[in-house]
């Protein structure tokens, strides 16, 4: 369990100063908070996923790195900006509603 707890990812976020960076945040083993930062181009959208936005979880992955492990769960938790979320990551399903 601690393997997957650790690639759950706990915050993404984009700072003004440079909207085209975006800081994914999760905990490693150890419980150390470790950020990986990508371009927006580097992520791959959730509609080239196999994965469903209307799933837990959604495997995120990057062009860079095909066998990234990050899990990103959109049903539990809380999102603050969904444009900004839609933006990187690109449209949610329809029947999405966070």
């Amino acid at each position: 369990m601690g393997n997957f707890f650790s690639r759950l990812i706990g915050v993404i976020y984009v700072t003004d100063a440079d909207p085209d960076i975006v800081r994914i945040a999760h905990m490693t083993f150890w419980g150390n908070r470790k950020d990986e930062i990508y371009t927006k181009n580097e992520l791959v959208p959730f509609s080239d996923l196999p994965d469903s936005t209307r799933d837990i979880y959604i495997h995120i992955k990057t062009y860079s790195d095909p066998e990234s492990k990050l899990y990103l769960s959109l049903k539990y938790g809380e999102i603050h900006d969904k444009l900004e979320l839609e933006n990187i990551f690109g449209q949610l399903d329809s029947a999405f509603k966070p």
